[in-house]
Protein backbone atom coordinates (compact mmCIF):
# COMPACT_ATOMS: atom_id res chain seq x y z
CA UNK A 1 0.00 0.00 0.00
CA UNK A 2 1.52 3.34 -1.15
CA UNK A 3 1.29 6.46 1.42
CA UNK A 4 -0.09 9.36 0.80
CA UNK A 5 1.60 12.72 1.72
CA UNK A 6 -0.70 15.69 1.75
CA UNK A 7 0.53 19.41 1.47
CA UNK A 8 0.22 22.43 3.13
CA UNK A 9 -0.52 25.63 1.79
CA UNK A 10 3.09 26.36 2.70
CA UNK A 11 4.71 23.28 1.06
CA UNK A 12 1.94 23.53 -2.23
CA UNK A 13 3.52 27.42 -3.03
CA UNK A 14 7.09 25.95 -2.58
CA UNK A 15 6.18 23.09 -5.22
CA UNK A 16 4.35 25.97 -7.66
CA UNK A 17 7.48 27.90 -7.38
CA UNK A 18 9.69 24.72 -8.36
CA UNK A 19 7.72 24.03 -11.19
CA UNK A 20 7.78 27.33 -12.65
CA UNK A 21 11.40 27.84 -12.38
CA UNK A 22 11.73 24.54 -13.59
CA UNK A 23 9.31 25.32 -16.96
CA UNK A 24 10.92 28.84 -17.19
CA UNK A 25 14.35 26.99 -17.03
CA UNK A 26 13.63 24.22 -19.39
CA UNK A 27 10.60 25.13 -21.76
CA UNK A 28 12.12 26.68 -25.03
CA UNK A 29 9.46 28.38 -25.82
CA UNK A 30 7.40 30.04 -23.13
CA UNK A 31 5.56 32.47 -25.74
CA UNK A 32 3.79 28.84 -27.01
CA UNK A 33 3.15 27.36 -23.46
CA UNK A 34 -0.10 26.65 -22.58
CA UNK A 35 -1.06 25.12 -19.23
CA UNK A 36 -4.15 22.38 -19.04
CA UNK A 37 -6.03 22.00 -15.94
CA UNK A 38 -8.04 18.79 -15.67
CA UNK A 39 -11.10 19.67 -13.69
CA UNK A 40 -11.91 20.02 -11.56
CA UNK A 41 -8.63 20.36 -9.03
CA UNK A 42 -6.11 20.69 -11.86
CA UNK A 43 -7.88 24.13 -13.19
CA UNK A 44 -7.02 26.35 -10.00
CA UNK A 45 -3.51 24.52 -9.88
CA UNK A 46 -3.12 25.41 -13.68
CA UNK A 47 -4.25 29.46 -12.85
CA UNK A 48 -1.84 29.20 -10.02
CA UNK A 49 1.22 27.86 -11.95
CA UNK A 50 0.32 30.61 -14.71
CA UNK A 51 0.20 33.57 -12.41
CA UNK A 52 3.80 32.22 -10.56
CA UNK A 53 5.06 31.86 -14.33
CA UNK A 54 3.80 35.20 -15.13
CA UNK A 55 5.35 36.80 -12.20
CA UNK A 56 8.51 35.32 -12.34
CA UNK A 57 8.47 35.48 -16.34
CA UNK A 58 7.13 38.16 -17.37
CA UNK A 59 5.22 35.92 -19.85
CA UNK A 60 1.67 34.53 -18.61
CA UNK A 61 0.69 31.15 -20.32
CA UNK A 62 -2.28 30.51 -21.59
CA UNK A 63 -4.39 28.54 -19.57
CA UNK A 64 -6.89 25.53 -20.51
CA UNK A 65 -9.62 23.24 -18.86
CA UNK A 66 -10.10 19.70 -19.98
CA UNK A 67 -12.93 17.69 -18.40
CA UNK A 68 -12.25 14.05 -18.91
CA UNK A 69 -15.55 12.52 -17.11
CA UNK A 70 -17.20 9.81 -18.91
CA UNK A 71 -20.61 10.48 -20.28
CA UNK A 72 -21.55 7.26 -22.84
CA UNK A 73 -24.04 9.71 -24.58
CA UNK A 74 -21.29 11.32 -26.19
CA UNK A 75 -20.50 8.37 -27.81
CA UNK A 76 -23.99 7.63 -28.99
CA UNK A 77 -23.54 9.35 -32.03
CA UNK A 78 -20.19 7.77 -33.17
CA UNK A 79 -21.58 3.74 -32.90
CA UNK A 80 -19.74 1.70 -35.27
CA UNK A 81 -20.78 -1.47 -35.96
CA UNK A 82 -19.10 -5.02 -35.45
CA UNK A 83 -17.79 -6.67 -38.71
CA UNK A 84 -19.60 -9.99 -36.77
CA UNK A 85 -22.84 -8.20 -36.28
CA UNK A 86 -22.82 -7.01 -40.24
CA UNK A 87 -22.16 -10.71 -40.57
CA UNK A 88 -24.75 -11.98 -38.70
CA UNK A 89 -27.32 -9.50 -40.22
CA UNK A 90 -26.76 -10.89 -43.92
Amino acid sequence: MSEIEVFDAEQLAGLIEGLAEAIGRDHPHLQKLTLIGIRTRGVPLAYRLRDRIATLLGIPPQVGELDITFFPRRFERWRVAHPQSQRNAA
